[in-house]
């Protein structure tokens, strides 16, 4: 719907003098001509954006979804002349340079003469010319969001002493610019309260607040915020935004919506990653390529859950689409969440509103395309690994010959039950299932999977084909067994893990029956060109060129968390900032493209982004 609405305002203008001029409605304005030639092929022509109809009269003053588009009483005020004047964003005609300062005077006279429409506008005269290719512009490249931070000067304020920390010089200088004084500090009562339910989400008792107001310390306010930050409900509060961004789930979803047994270990390890004050960059690190980069810390291949908390069809009759599905959402949700990209336009077709095109999409997506999607790795500390293996070892060494006895007595009666159950598949799925794995073609693979679940044997199956001698034997065998319990399992989770190398193709439509390109993985072009990226990772096609083996999210990883991208420090203090006021200083959080808001303090956007790099 964002982008609907930045498209409505695609033909607004701005308000400079407009000159007062009454023109006859039969005057041979050029500004139909501009229409036509400009305007109408997202307004009217081949589509109406964001409901804007600019065809005839009627549909013009009827305005669209941001209200109408000129106003005949106060012409001055018209948004789309507004837009036309670059004085609103964005400004129009979209993504072009602004009109000569002729046609944009021509429009004025006409709006002040009250938009006549002098002839029918000739529809064809604004197709969209065919299509070429994609192309990043230099005006992409030049965005706001995707320039180096870079610490501003501090506002110059009358009343210096007012201002304790950088923040209230661009606090105060917002107050002297209109010509008004601070308000009175809020008393403690009151401050306590407030800073209380921010940090841990609950008010504070009638002993906390009487114990704060009387206290004489001059560092009482500092000393009861870090009292609140050392609180295990600090990390219980503040975990539940990032929990929100990472659509956090203890279930599937879906019809079935199957409870994921291991999901809160995530959970878990977001509370005490905020309470422990882990850095950021560390946290994004853990969660993007935790498994790469610690293989032998627990918290870390919990972290790498992140990427599978997104919905799943555990019952898909199409298990490779399946898959696709999880690669999608995580590389979405990898983008909107630490970049603040809606990279997810881009699947199906190159991106409609950003310079985001779907080799973009499918290149960040084979950062993750090796992955192995575990539902229940295990996840020990090297204490309980030990220990788990020194337990597994003295069962295996007890119970050896009576697992071997059982293996052997199992055998034929498993035998038997996969070939009766693969016989009733179709031809190409017990073809498919002979094959191994690694010859299979995808089709073949594809038909393995969905069919799985229809040649499993369990207990009770082997019980029941078993003959009667062999039964009792098998009952006596297991009873055997009991006095040797075996080991608990280990702690596990929701993890990624690298797994063997694979090829990624952009894919016609998003469908993996129709692949094209073959891609390698690398960053968004658009960012490719900018300074703090050529720093960063070089121009390279294939950023991840040279990365330990053939996984490459640790190179992502280190891309997304490097001090020098400025999408994501930016996109996190935004984030911090909207739930503690309510609206982000860039008001669309996870959009900093180039249809996203613009900030309303770009310059105090970059102090706090530069604070929480350092």
């Amino acid at each position: 719907f964002r982008f609907v609405l930045h498209s409505v305002l695609l033909l607004a203008c701005t308000t400079p003098t407009v000159a007062q001029s009454n023109l006859p409605a039969s005057h041979p304005s050029g500004v139909l001509t501009l229409l036509e030639q400009h305007c109408v092929r997202c307004h009217g022509g081949e589509k109406t954006k964001a409901g804007l109809d600019l065809v005839t009269r009627d549909a013009l003053l009827r305005g669209g979804e941001s209200g109408p588009a000129v106003t005949l009483a106060e012409p001055a005020k018209s948004l789309l002349y507004r837009m036309l004047t670059h004085e609103v964003d964005p400004g129009m005609p979209h993504k072009e340079d602004k009109l000569p300062e002729d046609a944009i005077r021509q429009f004025a006279e006409w709006i002040n003469a009250g938009v006549p429409y002098a002839r029918s506008l000739d529809l064809a005269a604004g197709a969209t010319p065919a299509k070429t290719g994609f192309t990043v512009t230099a005006t992409d490249r030049a965005h706001w969001a995707f320039q180096p931070i870079r610490r501003p000067e501090l506002p110059a304020v009358k009343n210096a002493a007012w201002a304790r920390t950088p923040l209230d010089r661009f606090i105060l200088a917002g107050i002297e610019s209109n010509a008004l004084a601070p308000a009175a500090p809020a008393g403690r009562e009151v401050l306590i309260r407030r800073v209380t339910l921010d940090l841990i989400g609950l008010p504070p008792t009638p002993a906390e607040i009487d114990a704060f107001a009387r206290d004489p310390a001059p560092d009482a306010y500092e000393k009861l915020v870090d009292r609140l930050l050392a609180s295990p409900h600090y990390g219980e509060r503040w975990g539940r935004h990032w929990l929100d961004l990472a659509r956090f789930a203890e279930s599937d979803g879906f019809e079935h919506d199957a409870v994921r047994h291991h999901a809160w270990r995530y959970r878990d390890y977001v509370v005490r990653a905020f309470n422990a004050d882990k850095p950021y960059d560390q946290f994004i690190r853990e969660q993007v390529a935790g498994d790469e980069l610690y293989p032998d810390e627990p918290n870390a291949l919990i972290a790498t859950a992140f990427n599978l908390l997104g919905p799943d069809m555990v019952d898909s009759a199409d298990q490779v689409q399946r898959r696709r599905n999880t690669l999608n959402d995580m590389t979405d949700t990898t983008a909107l969440g630490f970049l603040g990209l809606t990279l997810g336009c881009a699947r199906c077709h190159d991106h409609k509103f950003e310079p985001i095109s779907q080799r973009d999409y499918y290149s960040l997506q084979a950062f993750f395309a090796p992955a192995q999607f575990r539902p229940a790795l295990p996840v020990p500390s090297a204490a309980e690994r030990a220990a788990y293996d020194t337990a597994l070892a003295t069962y295996n060494g007890l119970t050896k010959e009576l697992q071997d006895q059982i293996d052997t007595l199992e055998a034929p009666y498993r035998k038997t039950i996969f070939a009766r159950k693969l016989a009733k598949l179709s031809p190409e799925a017990q073809a498919a299932h002979k094959v191994p794995k690694e010859q299979r073609t995808t089709e073949q693979e594809n038909l393995v999977l969905e069919t799985n679940y229809l040649v499993g044997i369990n207990a009770k199956e082997l019980l029941a084909a078993m003959k009667k001698p062999d039964k009792e034997r098998y009952a006596k065998l297991q009873e055997e067994l009991k006095p040797f319990p075996k080991p608990k399992p280990l702690p596990a989770s929701l993890a990624l893990q690298n797994g063997p190398p694979i090829k990624t193709h952009i894919l016609h439509r998003g469908d993996y029956n129709q692949p094209t390109t073959e891609v390698a993985p690398a960053f968004p072009e658009v960012l490719r060109g900018v300074e703090w990226h050529r720093r960063l990772a070089g121009d390279s096609e294939s950023p991840a060129a040279g990365s330990r083996s053939h996984s490459t999210r640790a190179a992502l990883a280190e891309w997304i968390a490097s001090p020098a991208n400025p999408l994501t420090a930016r996109v996190m203090v935004n984030r911090i900032w909207q739930h503690h006021f309510g609206r982000g200083l860039v008001a669309s959080t996870s959009d900093f493209g180039t249809h996203g808001q613009k900030p309303t303090h770009p310059a105090l956007l970059d102090l706090l982004a530069a604070e929480f790099i350092a």
